[in-house]
C-alpha cells in the first residue's frame, strides 16, 4: 500500500520517459521513505534493464536465444554461475557465448564502475549502450 501510494503521487508529466518516471520514483521512496524508517536493513535493490540484456545476447552471438539466456542469468543468485553455465549450455547457448558473458557473475564494484564494465562489455552494440545510458541517468539520479 505504501508504495502505491507513494507512486501514485509522481505527476503524470513525466510518465512519457520512463527513466525519468524510475528516477524520480525511487528518489520519491529513498526520501520520504527510507529503508532506515520502513525497518528494511539489508536491502539491495537490483536494476536490469532490456536494452542491456538483448545487446549482451547480441555481442555473444546469442541474439536469438535472449529469452533463455536471460532467464537462465536471472537465476545468478539462486544457482550460482555453474548452475547459470549448465542451464544456459541445455538452452543451446554455445560455450564461446558463455565465456564471454561470464565476467558478469562475478560482477563488482560501485555502481559507477559497473555500468563503465557494461559500456566496454557493450562497446559494438547500439542497442545495449542506449540501455547502459538508461541505467546511468537513473544511478546518477538516485545516488
Amino acid at each position: 500500500m505504501l508504495i502505491i501510494s507513494a507512486l501514485s503521487k509522481i505527476p503524470t508529466l513525466f510518465k512519457k520517459n520512463s527513466c525519468v518516471t524510475i528516477s524520480l520514483t525511487l528518489r520519491f521512496l529513498f526520501s520520504k521513505y527510507s529503508f532506515s524508517k520502513l525497518k528494511l536493513t539489508g536491502t539491495t535493490i537490483k536494476l536490469n534493464n532490456r536494452k542491456i540484456l538483448a545487446g549482451i545476447a547480441e555481442i555473444i552471438g546469442a541474439k536469438d536465444k535472449l529469452i533463455d539466456f536471460t532467464v537462465a542469468l536471472d537465476k545468478l543468485d539462486k544457482i550460482g554461475a555453474e548452475g547459470v553455465t549448465n542451464e544456459m549450455l541445455v538452452k543451446g547457448i554455445s560455450e564461446s557465448a558463455i565465456e564471454k558473458v561470464q565476467p558478469l557473475f562475478n560482477f563488482n564494484g560501485s555502481n559507477q564502475e559497473k555500468i563503465n564494465q557494461l559500456q566496454e562489455l557493450l562497446a559494438e552494440s547500439k542497442e545495449g549502450l542506449q540501455g547502459v545510458e538508461d541505467l546511468r541517468f537513473v544511478v546518477n539520479n538516485i545516488e
